[in-house]
């Protein structure tokens, strides 16, 4: 993962559809990685979690792509897939070829994930 954020400003990317999905996933992956009872993590799943799979699961459906089929299959893509190859609108400069929402070896999010948290999920 790039160690610096997108150069760009949030304010700058109003103009691109991708940007909403982008903060509700960023606010499910931050909502979920602050859960520390992994008892409550069960069925249904928390609504800002459930919000970014439906979302996800639309965004590829209206491109012809295939969707995560569930809240873990996302969280995986987080870890694995860059961002750049997300059915998102984003600027070209938001996020680098390797940029992945989460960390696959640490865990974190990417430095510019709690700048996009969805301040009314």
């Amino acid at each position: 993962m790039s160690p610096s954020p997108p150069s760009s400003s949030l304010a700058d990317w109003s103009a691109h559809a991708g940007v909403p999905l982008l903060q509700t996933l960023a606010t499910a992956v931050l909502r979920l990685a602050d859960m520390t009872d992994l008892e409550a993590f069960t069925l249904p799943y928390p609504a800002e979690a459930q919000r970014a799979l439906d979302r996800t699961a639309l965004a590829c459906l209206l491109r012809g792509a295939h969707p995560p089929g569930s809240v873990p299959e996302l969280l995986a893509w987080c870890r694995t897939r860059p961002v750049e190859d997300w059915p998102l609108d984003l600027p070209q400069d938001a996020f680098g070829p390797d940029d992945l929402l989460i960390d696959p070896v640490s865990g974190k999010t990417h430095p510019a994930v709690p700048r996009m948290v969805d301040p009314c999920p």
